[in-house]
């Protein structure tokens, strides 16, 4: 059985659900195409506003819920970047394989969200590039005595 997610250990709610959301929100505050075959026009701004809403309302559920005090920004930072990230890569997979798109688009679709997800994956394990704002704080592994103590030699 597979594990649950981050998100939806955080949240109570599993990933699928948060796409869901998503697509509906954003068909909200949308136009439709006047063919019929999808979106045109869509209001990003009221798209962001309304997923931040629901982000706030999901978190604060979770706190009353566990009566745990979370720090807000960075649980709306995180949550709401795995929600978008989760259906980015949903959307590209569904235009991937939609019979109704040209084979070399759907190949480009599924070549470009590999490679943005390869990109994403590198940048968070690299860790020397979250140093930035923070040049005076002293940087320190909290797990340096476990290494050493690992690599030390059994006699």
């Amino acid at each position: 059985m597979k594990q649950p997610s981050w998100l939806e250990v955080v949240t109570g709610r599993k990933v699928h659900w948060w796409i869901e959301r998503v697509e509906t929100i954003t068909r909200v505050h949308s136009t439709p195409r006047e063919d019929g075959s999808g979106l045109g026009d869509t209001r990003i701004y009221e798209v962001h506003d309304a997923l931040l809403d629901l982000v706030r309302a999901v978190v604060k559920e979770q706190q009353e819920i566990t009566g745990e005090e979370i720090d807000g920004v960075m649980s709306v930072a995180a949550i709401l970047s795995f929600v978008l990230a989760a259906w980015y890569k949903a959307v590209c997979v569904a235009k991937a394989y939609d019979t109704h798109r040209p084979v070399d688009v759907r190949k480009r679709l599924v070549q470009g969200s590999a490679w943005w997800t390869a990109s994403i994956l590198a940048e968070l394990f690299d860790n020397s590039i979250f140093k930035g704002p923070w040049p005076n704080q002293e940087w320190d592994n909290p797990f340096k005595d476990d290494r050493r103590r690992l690599t030390k030699k059994v006699k």
